[in-house]
């Protein structure tokens, strides 16, 4: 499952994953955070494009 993360979500989107991962789910079900900066998106970015994006980082 892979989430993109607004990048004033990204410190929170850490401490989610981390608590996330501590209680063992990442190995039930794998969890991806992705920035807008790797995806080399600006933050001001088309929302209808992020399903496309997404489907290529698979």
């Amino acid at each position: 499952m892979n989430f993109l993360i607004d990048h004033n979500l990204g410190g929170h989107a850490e401490i989610l994953l981390g608590n996330i991962a501590s209680q063992g789910w990442l190995n039930l079900l794998p969890i991806r955070v992705v920035t807008f900066k790797q995806m080399n998106l600006s933050i001001d970015s088309n929302i209808e494009l992020f399903g496309d994006l997404l489907r290529q980082i698979r």
